[in-house]
């Protein structure tokens, strides 16, 4: 038998089993497979709440990154580089007809490459690497795969370059997370492992670790518990890649255990400083304090969709997280299944004390392929219920939600050719009972527990727009093949809860220096445009950017005002560029 080993192994190369999966994030291709699914033309099984989506085994396309899975009219196809066998798989389908597959067992993956431009101050998330800038920042990716019946390999790196450049400080920075507003003084540069994993695959399971990017639940902007806001982080899984028939429904499901590193820039100063005289009272700047691995966390997590078989389109799940400051070995991984959702103290081996915060959500996401549509919505809460009275009178406390919706409507006959409108309504801001049980935990709300904050190098692991921040968004798709011409409408307000806890000690003693009818909002509009270029994919985005009371700035020149005087308000102009390139 032993010297039959090569044929062994050759004949698992050309098992007809693909294995590849779409970054989260990933331009053009993340929109367009789920859109496929809204206009009927993958299969309905997947409930898009299992982040990165595995396109062949759980939407049954074929070689993705060449396109010519998504019947789109006037691609060609160039073979892939770093190929090294074709194999031509047949399958009979019925006594007349025979499909064939072409199955490749190295593929280059695209080169992805970006460049972001901020005028007046940092906007922009669910970015990965991409940090909070102003100015121009540079983000590059790419690498190959390599997948079998049993093994799926996967190596894509990343690049970053970023200016950095200075702007206003705010007055006050959220306290207890390591969220900077800007990292460090200098231009800003980072590699990163990326959206690289190594699996093998147990039938519908995926065992094995990776650094790339997670995001569970249905939204599509701001994912409550879990999503590509911050880059990547070192972790070992067990998921489902695609979702596991039983005789009730559907299950798909994720477990994921991992350290989150800190931004090397915590703990920084979150106060005025008190030698700027007003109205330049401001934080001092963030600077570089290294990399100290006490700050470092352990997260621990998991999630489950299910989509009944008697509601087709229909999914509905949970994920919960535990998160500690403390990395005290193996049972620390174990303790979600054991920790019960209620609040108590415990402790770890010899003297450490086992600090836990939990998240968790529930969501739900409809999806009318007769309608061309779907709904969707998460809610999540931070913290642990003090007992189940706790859960059933106030389940808002330290509460988030994301909804959202997706409508497509054909306007010729055209299979790629058709209008998308989108729209989300995300709130982070605490409801007004967290105010009054601030003590004895005082911290600023949803992310920000004190010894566990849900954060990775620097930036929040859930919704981007951060704690206490709420967002609308609305966008307008025309699709055409690969073209897609949008416009894109967002407002921000941001950190509110913080606003409101720091109200008198904004005002310093003058209430006309603080209004607290002004809050620090943007609203802006976009225009984004995609299209093919030979063998690569070019999308832009120019957007107008109008920010009122910056920073919560006031009438400049230190003159007292009466009740709604002006505030900061400035405009700016944003811009990016992306460039995927598919060999």
């Amino acid at each position: 038998m032993m010297k039959h080993w090569r044929l062994w192994v050759l004949a698992t190369w050309v098992v007809p089993v693909f294995s590849q999966t779409i970054p989260v994030g990933a331009p053009f291709f993340e929109n367009r497979v789920r859109d496929l699914q809204l206009l009927g033309r993958v299969n309905l099984q997947s409930s898009f709440c299992v982040r990165p989506t595995n396109y062949n085994q759980a939407l049954g396309l074929v070689n993705l990154y060449s396109a010519t899975s998504l019947a789109l009219e006037g691609d060609t196809v160039k073979k892939y580089r770093f190929q090294f066998v074709d194999t031509v798989l047949v399958k009979n389908t019925d006594e007349s007809e025979e499909k064939k597959y072409k199955y490749r067992l190295v593929q280059a993956l695209p080169f992805v490459g970006v460049m972001q431009y901020n005028g007046h101050h940092p906007y922009g998330w669910q970015d990965g690497l991409r940090i909070p800038n102003k100015g121009a920042q540079i983000y590059m990716s790419g690498g190959f795969e390599a997948y079998n019946a049993w093994l799926d390999l996967r190596f894509q790196p990343e690049i970053l370059y970023a200016q950095n450049l200075p702007f206003e400080n705010p007055p006050y920075r959220v306290e207890k997370i390591d969220m900077p507003d800007r990292f460090g003084l200098e231009p800003y540069k980072r590699f990163h492992w990326g959206q690289s994993h190594a699996y093998i695959h147990i039938g519908s399971i995926d065992v094995g670790f990776g650094s790339e990017n997670l995001q569970w639940g249905p939204c599509v902007k701001n994912a409550i518990i879990l999503s590509n806001n911050a880059p990547g982080f070192t972790h070992g899984s067990i998921k489902t890649n695609k979702p596991i028939k039983t005789r009730w429904g559907s299950l798909e499901f994720a477990y994921v255990a991992g350290n989150l590193k800190h931004s090397g820039l915590f703990p920084y100063s979150t106060t005025p400083d008190a030698g700027q005289p007003w109205p330049y009272i401001k934080a001092k700047d963030i600077v570089y304090n290294g990399k100290n691995k006490s700050y470092d966390k352990l997260f621990n997590g998991y999630m489950a969709s299910f989509q009944p078989k008697w509601l087709p389109g229909f999914f509905f799940g949970a994920s919960r997280v535990l998160l500690n400051d403390t990395i005290y070995g193996l049972a620390a991984y174990r303790r979600i299944i054991s920790k019960s959702p209620l609040w108590k103290d415990e402790y770890g081996t010899g003297s450490k004390i086992v600090d836990d915060n939990q998240l968790v959500s529930l969501f739900a996401r409809w999806v009318m392929p007769e309608s061309k549509a779907e709904f969707y919505v998460e809610m999540g809460r931070d913290d642990f219920f003090w007992d189940l009275e706790d859960l059933i009178t106030q389940p808002e406390w330290m509460s988030a939600y994301t909804i959202g919706f997706q409508k497509i409507q054909k306007f010729d006959n055209n299979l790629d050719h058709y209008y998308k409108i989108s729209g989300e309504i995300t709130r982070i801001t605490a409801p007004a009972l967290a105010r009054s049980r601030r003590d004895p935990y005082q911290w600023a709300g949803f992310y920000t527990y004190p010894s566990a904050d849900h954060t990775h190098e620097g930036q929040v692991l859930g919704a981007g727009i951060g704690p206490g921040s709420n967002m609308q968004w609305l966008q307008l798709d025309k699709v055409e093949g690969f073209r897609t011409r949008s416009l894109s409408f967002e407002r921000v307000q941001y950190k509110i809860d913080m606003f409101y806890w720091y109200m008198t000690e904004w005002r310093l003693g003058n209430p006309y220096k603080s209004d607290d009818s002004k809050l620090w909002v943007d609203w802006g509009i976009a225009y984004i445009e995609q299209r093919k270029l030979g063998h690569s994919i070019v999308r832009f985005k120019v957007q107008a950017l109008k920010t009122y009371n910056y920073n919560w700035w006031y009438k400049l020149g230190g003159q007292d005002q009466g009740f709604r005087f002006p505030g900061l308000n400035v405009w700016s102009v944003n811009s990016e560029i992306a460039l995927v390139h598919q060999f």
